[in-house]
């Protein structure tokens, strides 16, 4: 009996909420690196799944390039050069003018320093290095705009130099 009562429940629920719909559209943002303390650039995809009411999943892969340049460690000067790609999972509720979203994934940080005077020092000053991380992001889509969204969210990356990164930008639909 409470198992009916429970099922008819979560049923009418669900048949309350506004239906999410499944989107596919192309992504361009702009916004700002904590842990880099620079602006980022990034493009995307979603691509919408099968999946409605009350909840629209949606594949995100993105990628985003720091605009940060140069940064000074024992007063040595380095070219800081840095890209992150990401592979994410949304979940959005809602309805198309207004949809707030949440989602998690795997990020892939590559960095690389170099300096321009390598020869008046022994020993290479130049590196690089990958870090593998896991993301949390939630934000939210503002519809009735035509195909244009506007979107603004904020993106925990937790890996070996943690940091959080905040962005805004336009979702094409297609």
């Amino acid at each position: 009996m409470h198992r009916t009562v429970l099922l008819l429940a979560a049923l009418l629920l669900t048949a309350a909420l506004p239906t999410a719909y499944a989107q596919t559209g192309v992504l361009g943002y702009a916004g700002y690196d904590t842990d880099a303390e620079g602006a980022i650039l990034g493009v995307g995809v979603e691509i919408g799944l099968p999946v409605t009411a009350p909840v629209a999943l949606a594949v995100r892969p993105s990628g985003e390039y720091l605009l940060a340049t140069d940064i000074t460690v024992a007063d040595r000067v380095f070219t800081r050069t840095m890209g992150q790609f990401n592979l994410d999972l949304i979940a959005r509720l809602g309805t198309p003018g207004f949809q707030p979203y949440a989602g998690a994934g795997v990020s892939v940080r590559l960095i690389s320093f170099d300096t321009s005077d390598d020869d008046a020092v022994e020993g290479d000053l130049d590196s690089a290095e990958n870090n593998v991380g896991a993301n949390l992001l939630a934000g939210v889509e503002f519809g009735g705009f035509g195909p244009v969204n506007l979107f603004v969210q904020g993106r925990a990356t937790l890996a070996s130099g943690s940091t959080a990164t905040f962005m805004g930008g336009l979702r094409l639909g297609l």
